[in-house]
């Protein structure tokens, strides 16, 4: 019990430091998502909360490195996805180095971590419908598809970051209905820091000058984390 409060908790009072830890930093960096256009929030705000939540991730999982070892590549991913949102934010890259970098995060997935889905269940009133070549390319579309379509929604304070728990709920008790325990510790880390993400975003008349988005960099690796 005490070590799943540590998978908790220590991601998510990092994450909440880091909120604050890089927010005086953010004008200086550029990482300032200003009015306008499509863009309806009111005054500047810093989008800091994806780097704030890899780096709460990234501390927690010194502590937590044995549950993670299994999950190299999946780090690795994250970090690709992190590092190019965050250069997005900053210099607004072309939508092809952007698709670059996700058809990465997605090989290393797919072909490193070898997530790949081997058939579409039992479909057209019969039996069991096998990928067998096509398994990899099929992946791959999934997780670009779901990549994209999480960013697509990132634009309603607290809406991205709702869906990811409720995801991330779900994934729990499947792992632990299914018997394979061995995924809660990574499922609780991430719940931590995307709860600690949240008090910043969900924008409440307490929160309102601490206001921060994720961006790219947290959207993108949401989705490769629950993808």
């Amino acid at each position: 019990m005490s070590e799943t409060i540590a998978y908790l908790a220590l991601p998510l009072i990092i994450t909440i430091l880091l909120m604050f830890t890089l927010r005086p930093a953010a004008r200086r960096l550029g990482l300032i998502d200003r009015p306008g256009g499509r863009k309806m929030h009111v005054g500047e705000v810093p989008v800091i909360g994806g780097l704030a939540m890899a780096g709460g991730l990234m501390a927690s999982s010194i502590y937590s490195h044995e549950a993670l070892a299994q999950f190299s590549y999946f780090a690795v991913a994250l970090g690709v996805l992190v590092v190019v949102g965050a250069l997005d934010d900053r210099y607004d890259l072309p939508a092809l180095a952007r698709f670059l970098a996700q058809v990465c995060a997605a090989l290393l997935m797919v072909g490193g971590a070898g997530v790949t889905a081997h058939d579409i269940g039992y479909v057209f009133f019969g039996g069991l419908v096998e990928l067998g070549w096509f398994s990899i390319p099929f992946s791959l579309a999934i997780v670009l598809t779901a990549i994209n379509a999480f960013n697509m929604i990132d634009g309603s304070d607290g809406l991205a970051g709702i869906q990811a728990l409720v995801a991330l709920a779900f994934l729990g008790l499947a792992t632990v209905v299914a018997g394979a325990t061995v995924y809660l510790p990574i499922l609780i880390e991430l719940t931590g820091w995307v709860s600690g993400f949240l008090i910043f975003n969900w924008l409440a008349r307490r929160t309102r000058k601490v206001h921060a988005f994720m961006r790219d960099p947290g959207s993108t690796m949401l989705r490769c984390s629950l993808g």
